[in-house]
């Protein structure tokens, strides 16, 4: 009996002694933080302007990220962003970045002024999205239609005024709310 008495109070001591160092260990161990200090951390992170670690120039696609959500769509256009050449301010967090899109056929489009009609024939557009990463809101600036060359603008029409710029929540299953958690993430997707 009394072997297994002293096996018992072992056994209650080292039970009492894993659960002191679980409640105290992590507050004590070096380069610790509580909850709150990585909340204040994460939220501090998603404001920044910090670009992904984890975006990698490719050789086919240089500096422009495939969005894999949108890539396999019913019109077989590829959609590609780049994180590279992304502006951001860091006051308010807002991220403007490029979004491409790469048609499998030619898409004409013609535009009219006052003294002109011009048809336009293109295989790739380019579109600047203002993103709030917290907010969850965008607006689109800026359309290109893109030339032959790979940065020739063919033309360029901005699509908001750019000083009174008027954010929208995210459209479920929308480019915004597709391209916001690439751009957005500091870390692996």
């Amino acid at each position: 009996m009394d072997s297994r008495f002293r096996w018992i109070a072992f056994g209650v001591l080292a039970v009492v002694a894993i659960a002191l160092i679980a409640v105290f260990a992590p507050r004590t161990m070096p380069g610790a933080t509580d909850a709150q200090q990585q909340q204040a951390t994460t939220e501090s992170v998603a404001v920044g302007c910090e670009i992904n670690p984890y975006f990698r120039k490719s050789p086919l696609l240089g500096e422009w990220q495939t969005l894999e959500a949108w890539t396999r769509g019913e019109t077989g256009a590829r959609y590609t962003f780049n994180p590279f050449a992304m502006d951001c301010d860091p006051a308010t967090g807002h991220r403007d970045v490029w979004l491409q899109i790469e048609y499998r056929a030619p898409q004409t489009e013609t535009f009219e002024d006052a003294d002109v009609v011009e048809n336009v024939t293109f295989s790739r557009e380019r579109f600047l999205y203002r993103i709030d990463c917290q907010g969850r809101q965008f607006q689109v600036l800026e359309r290109r239609i893109m030339g032959v060359e790979p940065e020739a603008v063919a033309k360029s029409i901005p699509l908001v005024d750019r000083a009174a710029v008027q954010l929208e929540p995210f459209r479920q299953g929308g480019v915004a709310a597709i391209l916001a958690p690439p751009v957005c993430s500091t870390g692996r997707l």
